[in-house]
């Protein structure tokens, strides 16, 4: 009996140590090949993996045994050396691996030079695979840390258990380890989380996972952003380029942290990926926004009030600023809100306020309307926080900006082209009233005037002196033109001729490449019109079979009507004039008509004129 026990103590040993080289081997080939050859699938995660076997194991479950019973003992042994094997492979409980108490005391008993020593075998051995590595790490820590399952519950242990048990040495050597394989991590993560799933659903007396959640805390740790990847929302969003169908998938509690994450330096993305993420803003952004916006952006205002800070980066404020801008523009409530939160955001309100001086010129009338109402309200709140002499400096910033914004309200510059557009059409009648009424445009008063002042006698010395050098210019052309082309044709010609002969070789060539893609474009523009149509959806056709109807119904309702009556009304203004030129179009007639047109014309200038001169004496006696 005690050379029976002693022989089952030395065998159980010695499968002890094998075991544990087999699990370190089979762990270092068989998933680690696999994982990184295969990959995980798209369309489900490691979570979904989980949740499949355990689906499957409760099928097996409810399916009774057929033949267990009539099998013989030698086929059992068999069974049960294969899940033996099966379950050193995996990285779990072998049969003379101890179970300890507590993790702590597993984490003292951890051999640390061994692992030293696996660690180092691993990577002389697999030199250029660093997936193995860590993977090997991972099944190490997690067949030698095995406790029985009396660890205390969830809301009793740290945020960072059991990570939080690892002394210095182990958190070094799994530093190290980590550290020269950072290319791999996420799928170290990925792994663990699958190997975690298919240990936690052996009926198992043992929790034979800290290993693996210690790989991932050391992982997650360090590096945050190895759980975050938006390479699959980019391709989604590529893929799909209707974003009507993603409307309301995304609200201001997931909108805001993607903003964060796209413009915020020194977080936990990298170069590359907030490159990414930006990209991929907008069409975040219009996801976010819905179908309304003008129902619903009003419930973003707040947000973006209050992360445009004077001191936020400039691209994050721009971007801030001109959404503000949006949600001003688009939905009128926003306007209400932001009166309701002036007084709790005062430099962020001063930096809107200061975009809306810049960006003045461009404002809709409605939007000027509103936005005059609102410093208005905003004035009233300046002078009642600068009675009580709280929050001075930021008060005094936006009593500044609100006058600048009220003064570009009031004012727009002096019309200067409107005074000369008004200067000119009065000289251009009082000229041709003149000359008019004198029969001639010598005997006008205006020549008169300008001969007294003197300035068409300078004006005709100024035109003879211009036609004289005129023609002074010509004769010296007419003399040199030909010398000089002469003397460029014998230079330039040949190098010319070069030219033309290269550009026309190269027109030619352009002009065969551009046949065989016309060509092309002529074989394969039909199958893509086609394309096309297929990926344009029913409501677009629906649309523009509703636009052709209201287009027809304006233009029998409306234009039709409108072009009739015009038509009419010039009829019957063509008749009234015949019917003044008694029946007969003359002349004469004609010229009499054009007359009283001018004279109506000029009185109405000059009344204006005497109107606005009574205007101006009247504002200087006043003043």
């Amino acid at each position: 009996m005690a050379s029976g026990e002693g022989k089952l103590k030395v065998v159980g040993k010695t499968k002890k140590n094998g075991d544990k080289r087999r699990a370190l081997g089979e762990s270092n080939v068989t998933p680690n090949l696999s994982a990184i050859t295969a990959g995980v699938p798209i369309n489900s995660t490691v979570y979904e993996l989980g949740f499949e076997k355990i689906m499957k194991k409760q099928n097996k479950e409810q399916v009774p045994p057929s033949s267990s019973s009539s099998e013989p003992q030698p086929n059992k042994k068999q069974q049960n050396s294969g899940k033996g094997s099966k379950r050193n492979s995996g990285g779990s409980a072998a049969p003379g691996q101890g179970k300890f108490p507590t993790l702590e005391e597993a984490i003292r008993a951890l051999d640390l030079a061994g692992l030293q020593r696996e660690m180092e075998k691993s990577q002389s051995v697999f030199p250029e695979n660093p997936h193995i590595w860590v993977m090997d790490l991972a099944s190490y820590l997690n067949f030698k840390l095995q406790t029985v399952k009396n660890e205390p519950l969830p809301l009793q242990q740290s945020h960072d258990y059991p990570y939080c048990l690892v002394n210095k040495e182990l958190k070094s050597i799994i530093r190290s380890v980590l550290s020269k394989a950072s290319s791999v991590l996420d799928l170290l993560v990925d792994n663990c989380i699958r190997l975690m799933l298919e240990e936690l659903e052996k009926p198992t007396a043992a929790d034979c996972v800290h290993g693996y959640r210690i790989c991932i805390q050391a992982v997650l740790l360090d590096k945050p952003r190895t759980a975050f990847n938006d390479t699959f929302l980019f391709c989604l969003c590529r893929m799909h380029s209707n974003l009507t169908k993603g409307f309301g998938m995304i609200g201001p509690k997931d909108f805001f942290p993607l903003l964060d994450f796209a413009f915020m330096p020194n977080n936990s993305l990298t170069s590359s990926q907030q490159e990414q993420l930006r990209d991929l803003y907008p069409r975040l952004k219009v996801l976010a926004f819905g179908a309304t916006p003008e129902k619903t952006l009003h419930t973003y205002f707040p947000s973006f009030l209050s992360r445009a800070t004077p001191n936020c980066p400039p691209s994050m404020k721009k971007e801030l600023l001109n959404s503000l801008y949006e949600c001003l523009n688009v939905d009128p409530l926003s306007f209400s809100v932001w009166r309701q939160l002036y007084t709790k955001h005062l430099p962020q309100s001063s930096l809107l306020l200061q975009h809306l001086v810049s960006s003045w010129e461009t404002t809709s009338k409605p939007v000027r309307k509103a936005v005059r109402e609102t410093v208005q309200s905003f004035c009233v709140t300046n002078e009642e926080f600068s009675a009580k002499s709280s929050h001075s400096k930021d008060i005094e910033v936006c009593q500044s900006v609100c006058q600048a914004l009220l003064q570009k309200m009031k004012g727009r510059g002096f019309p200067w082209f409107r005074l000369c557009l008004i200067v000119l059409v009065f000289l251009s009648g009082f000229l041709i009233h003149d000359v008019r009424t004198s029969g001639s445009i010598q005997a006008s008063s205006s020549v008169r005037i300008l001969q007294q002042m003197g300035v068409l006698s300078v004006s005709q010395q100024a035109w003879s002196k211009v036609s004289h050098y005129a023609l002074q210019g010509q004769s010296w052309l007419e003399r040199n033109v030909p010398v000089y082309y002469a003397q460029a044709v014998e230079v330039l010609g040949p190098g010319l001729e070069v030219l033309w002969e290269k550009s026309r070789d190269g027109t030619i060539y352009i002009a065969q490449i551009l046949s065989t893609y016309l060509v092309y474009l002529r074989d394969n523009f039909p199958g893509f019109i086609q394309w096309v149509r297929a990926q344009i959806p029913d409501s677009v056709y629906q649309f523009l079979d509703y636009l052709q109807e209201l287009l027809l119904l304006v233009y029998h309702n409306y234009i039709v009507p409108a072009t009739m009556y015009c038509m009419a009304a010039l009829q019957r203004a063509w008749q009234q004039y015949i019917d003044s030129c008694n029946g007969e179009v003359t002349w004469h007639c004609t010229r009499d008509h054009l007359s009283s047109i001018t004279q109506s014309s000029w009185t109405f200038v000059q009344n204006t004129t005497l109107a606005i001169k009574d205007w101006a004496v009247a504002m200087m006696s006043s003043h």
